[in-house]
């Protein structure tokens, strides 16, 4: 029985260290971890200038990844500049089991940005978006904070 035994881990080992075995293995159980996106690439963000008083913003959302509505907000990193409201259209409603009932985005959609601005130079840039990113495939959000910069004209202040 102990030779069998012996046996059995001696060709066991070089297996258990063959390229991918492990993970093949873990596949037939059924217990593999998703492989998940970097937020930069799960998440895109482009920020067009409207006018001096309005930003558009374009998010993209890859599928099975969403974006709490209530998590994203914009701020200024300028003094002169105030983020004085943020139009965001209707999300769908998800049943989170950390957050209950909320609304997330699951699809591309675009957000008004409106400005307060004072006495800016002319090309000035710095506008921040922080959302809370999730992916379906998981129970966890990730708040992530990230910056993004528009030039906005200085005319019409």
């Amino acid at each position: 029985m102990r030779l069998a035994l012996l046996l059995l881990l001696c060709l066991a080992v070089p297996f258990s260290n063959a390229d991918g075995f492990l993970d093949k293995l873990s596949n037939l159980t059924g217990s593999t971890q998703p492989d998940f996106l970097a937020p930069d690439e799960a998440f895109g963000l482009d920020v067009i200038a409207r006018d001096a008083h309005t930003l558009q913003a374009n998010f993209s959302v890859t599928p099975s990844y969403y974006l709490y509505r209530d998590k994203i907000t914009f701020s200024s990193k300028d003094s002169a500049i105030r983020v004085t409201a943020v139009n965001l259209p209707k999300g769908e409603i998800k049943h989170d089991p950390n957050f209950g009932d909320t609304e997330v985005f699951h699809q591309s959609f675009q957000a008004l940005v409106t400005l307060d601005r004072v006495m800016l130079p002319a090309n000035h840039k710095g506008i921040a978006r922080q959302p809370a990113e999730c992916c379906d495939r998981t129970a966890s959000a990730a708040d992530v904070d990230r910056s993004c910069t528009a030039t906005i004209a200085s005319t019409d202040v």
